[in-house]
Order: C-alpha cells, then sequence, then structure tokens
C-alpha cells in the first residue's frame, strides 16, 4: 500500500507585497497556493480508450484535504513595488510553481530520482527509482 504523508513537516509561504487592503485576504492567498502540493502528489485526470474522464466526480478525484497536508505559515514581505503609483504587487498567482518544485527538490535530495512530472505519485515515483536501476544496471547514467 502506499501512502502519502508529511511527517514533521511545516510549510512557510512568503510573499514580497505592499500596501495591503486586506491582511487576511493575502495571507489567504499564499497560503492557498500552497495548496498546489496537492496538485503535485494526487491531483490526475484519467481518461477511458474513447477519450471520457472517467474521474469526473468528487468521488473519484482525489483532492487534498486539510489531513493530507502540513501546517502553514505565512509570512508576509511588505517591500514597495517601485514601477506602481501606489507601490503595490499583485498576490493572486505568485507562488503557485514554488510548492511543486521544492516537492521534486525534495524528492531528488531523499532519493536521488528527479521527477518533472505531475503528479509525483508514489507510482510515478517507483518507475523513477525502477528507470534508474534499469539504467545502471545497464551501463547508463
Amino acid at each position: 500500500m502506499c501512502r502519502r504523508q508529511f511527517s514533521g513537516v511545516d510549510a512557510t509561504s512568503r510573499l514580497e507585497c505592499y500596501v495591503m487592503a486586506v491582511r487576511r485576504d493575502v495571507s489567504r492567498e499564499t497560503a492557498l497556493s500552497l495548496s498546489m502540493l496537492g496538485w503535485a502528489l494526487n491531483e490526475e485526470y484519467y481518461f477511458n480508450d474513447e477519450g471520457h474522464m472517467v474521474n469526473s466526480s468528487f468521488l473519484d478525484y482525489r483532492m487534498p484535504t486539510s489531513l493530507d497536508l502540513p501546517m502553514i505559515d505565512t509570512v508576509i514581505v511588505e517591500v514597495p513595488n517601485p514601477h506602481h503609483p501606489f507601490g503595490v504587487r499583485g498576490v493572486g498567482e505568485v507562488s503557485v510553481v514554488p510548492p511543486m518544485a521544492a516537492l521534486s527538490n525534495a524528492i531528488y535530495s531523499a532519493i536521488g530520482v528527479r521527477l518533472n512530472r505531475l503528479p509525483m505519485a508514489p507510482g510515478r515515483i517507483l518507475e523513477a527509482l525502477w528507470a534508474q536501476e534499469h539504467a545502471q544496471r545497464n551501463g547508463g547514467a
């Protein structure tokens, strides 16, 4: 049985912004970006031979819950944007990519295999390990 588990891991989202109208909304937006870990770990569409999606309901499509993700701490660094008259910066989609890259780097650091395709599910990790083992046995890198 394969399980995804964060043990003893916390996540911190750091965002550089300025002139926050509502601090709570900025904090919430950056914390939501860490929910991209769900995309990195489990979220995937499956299609049958006729091209119809077979996991189109919330019962079949695996999304993380609060029990699946680490505690999230948000740090907001207020630095004015010199190219805007009010010093504001966008916060909506700024930190969507880093969680996936950080997870890929963590997997590489732990097992020496670089994954560059989502989701980085246990099955894909095993396939990458087997491919690396096969390459090493056959003289590849």
